[in-house]
């Protein structure tokens, strides 16, 4: 949960600097999406997609408590 949640936080803050960062540069009518926020989308995706997998995994009962912990 926290690994989730800390690269949740680092791709939301690569997103906002790579967006800031076209933003700023922007001095034609050319607009690219700076490295960074591709990296952060990228992120994003990745860690949205390993919690809908472990939600799946909840819902069907394949996600179990460790050892030693009980209901």
């Amino acid at each position: 949960g926290f690994i989730q949640l800390g690269l949740s936080l680092l791709g939301t803050v690569l997103v906002i600097v790579g967006l800031a960062s076209t933003v700023a540069a922007t001095t034609t009518t050319t607009v690219t999406i700076a490295g960074t926020a591709i990296a952060g989308y990228v992120l994003l995706l990745g860690v949205g997609l390993w919690a809908f997998i472990d939600f799946i995994r909840i819902l069907t009962g394949g996600l179990a408590p460790e050892e030693g912990f009980s209901d």
